[in-house]
């Protein structure tokens, strides 16, 4: 099921850093390349990115070259990179 491209970063964000903490660790910067099942819906006069993570091997799509991917990096900031 497609949500809010928004809601899909927050979760895998949240599952990243919920990981690393119950292994008592403390993520700084983290970088991945995921296939993901995008639509792009026209509603109430804008547009919204629907995505998601394929849930299974059995979403043959995704494994094909023309699948699209998206490419993300977290990266902790200090005080003074945060303010520039």
């Amino acid at each position: 099921m497609r949500r809010d491209l928004s809601t899909v970063l927050d979760e895998l964000r949240s599952g990243l850093l919920q990981s690393a903490a119950n292994a008592g660790l403390r993520l700084t910067e983290v970088e991945m390349v995921l296939p993901m099942d995008l639509l792009v819906v026209l509603r109430d006069g804008g547009v919204t990115l629907l995505a998601d993570v394929p849930r299974s091997r059995a979403d043959d799509p995704w494994r094909s070259v023309e699948a699209s991917r998206l490419s993300i990096r977290w990266r902790a900031l200090d005080n003074e990179e945060a303010t520039r």
